[in-house]
């Protein structure tokens, strides 16, 4: 098993993303799974505060599901009653209700929380 170092910058990172690509495949319960595993949580915790993923959007949301579903903007439509409803919300230009929440959760198989935006506290 090699010296597995910390990764303090990009440099680091690529070499430790190659090393992965080269233990890939490698026997399990092996010391070469052993600093694979090791390297792979090196590897997310410095993307994780140095490339982090932002949280989808409940438009993105829907739109990676349509997507995995093949559907399309005018399937959606159906549920909302008109084209340029569904656009809007795809756009994220209008905002999702709880009824319609609920209504594409039945239809996409979509969780309700994740459809409706994070509520932000009112000033006061």
């Amino acid at each position: 098993m090699a010296s597995i170092r910390m990764i303090n910058n990009d440099a680091d990172l690529d070499a430790a993303l190659e090393r992965i690509g080269e233990l890939l495949g490698c026997r399990e319960n092996s010391p070469e799974e052993a600093e694979l595993l090791a390297l792979s949580d090196l590897v997310e915790a410095y993307e994780a505060i140095h490339y982090p993923i932002p949280e989808p959007t409940p438009a993105g949301v829907v739109q990676g599901r349509l997507d995995a579903l093949g559907l399309y903007e005018d399937d959606l439509a159906t549920h909302v009653g008109s084209m340029e409803v569904a656009s809007g919300i795809l756009a994220g230009e209008i905002t999702i209700s709880p009824e319609l929440a609920e209504s594409w959760h039945n239809f996409l198989g979509i969780p309700v929380e994740d459809l409706l935006p994070e509520a932000t506290p009112s000033p006061g």
